[in-house]
């Protein structure tokens, strides 16, 4: 049960330094934009970032969760800068982000 919780807690952890580190990507306009993808657990971790930044800065956040097309589909958004932060797995991260593109540049 001690091994749950200090994973939960460095999870949070990680979830906290990772939205303050990309609180920083659209500064110029005062605002952060948090998307999410439509599962349950996405919302709620979309809602934890938009609370810890509000609750933590003076940035205000634009909600846009529940975007659908999976990874595939929001990390180009974030890479022409319409959003700024969503939850991620690592696992999706790895596979589709870092490893897809490699195979498609070959």
């Amino acid at each position: 049960m001690k091994i749950k919780k200090i994973v939960v807690l460095l999870g949070a952890l990680g979830l906290i330094i990772s939205a303050l580190f990309l609180v920083g990507c659209n500064e110029e306009d005062g605002k952060v934009v948090v998307a999410s993808k439509p599962h349950a657990e996405q919302y709620i971790l979309g809602e934890m970032i938009r609370i810890l930044i509000e609750e933590h800065t003076d940035i205000e956040v634009e909600r846009n969760l529940g975007i659908g097309g999976g990874t595939s589909n929001i990390h180009p958004t974030m890479l022409s800068g319409e959003i700024d932060i969503y939850p991620e797995y690592t696992g999706t991260s790895l596979l589709i982000v870092l490893l897809a593109r490699s195979v498609i540049r070959k």
